[in-house]
């Protein structure tokens, strides 16, 4: 193993080393030159296609942790009462009041309409795989709960988009003043 990774590494510094001067002669070198130059390209060529294979060892990839919807909670359809788009529009937090035995995550859909953001939560059980559903953690502070939900592509960067409940159709009011970024400083539901 220990000599094959010592001629793979010689033959990668041969073809950084003597590939450019090979095609140097080519263009520029005479006769005997040029011959010389497509000797080494074709012996570089060869060396490498008759290297062995290395096996590359077996790497554990990392999956995306996503939350699994939880089925011991009440299945609901929670109705946001307040939801407000980061500084850079990369992501929205929506909030809706708490109720005891609230699940730890949500089925989250958003659908961009113009310069609306559509939204719909549902809660429980994950229902018919929703076209673009997300399950996102939810977090609960005394009474509210509240998610984050990253935005892939921003809508913008001027404002002006509006967040509307997907199932009614109303737009979602803003945090109310002098109320913390809904989601913000508070801990995830356990």
């Amino acid at each position: 193993m220990r000599g094959l990774l010592m001629l793979t590494v010689c033959l990668g510094l041969a073809w950084l080393s003597l590939g450019p001067l090979a095609l140097w002669l080519l263009v520029r070198g005479r006769v005997l030159a040029r011959t010389g130059a497509v000797v080494v390209l074709a012996l570089l060529e060869g060396a490498t296609v008759a290297l062995p294979p290395e096996r590359m060892p077996e790497v554990a990839v990392a999956r995306e942790s996503v939350p699994e919807p939880v089925t011991g909670c009440a299945e609901r359809d929670p109705s946001p009462e307040s939801a407000a788009l980061s500084g850079h529009g990369a992501a929205l937090t929506v909030s809706w009041r708490a109720v005891p035995g609230e699940c730890p995550t949500a089925e989250v859909v958003v659908r961009h309409d113009g310069r609306r953001l559509r939204v719909w939560l549902h809660e429980g059980p994950a229902g018919g795989a929703r076209e673009g559903a997300r399950v996102l953690p939810v977090r609960v502070d005394g009474d509210e709960a509240s998610l984050r939900i990253p935005l892939g592509s921003r809508p913008g960067r001027g404002g002006g988009y509006v967040a509307v409940d997907g199932r009614t159709g109303h737009r979602i009011p803003g945090p109310r003043p002098g109320a913390a970024e809904p989601g913000r400083d508070s801990a995830p539901h356990a």
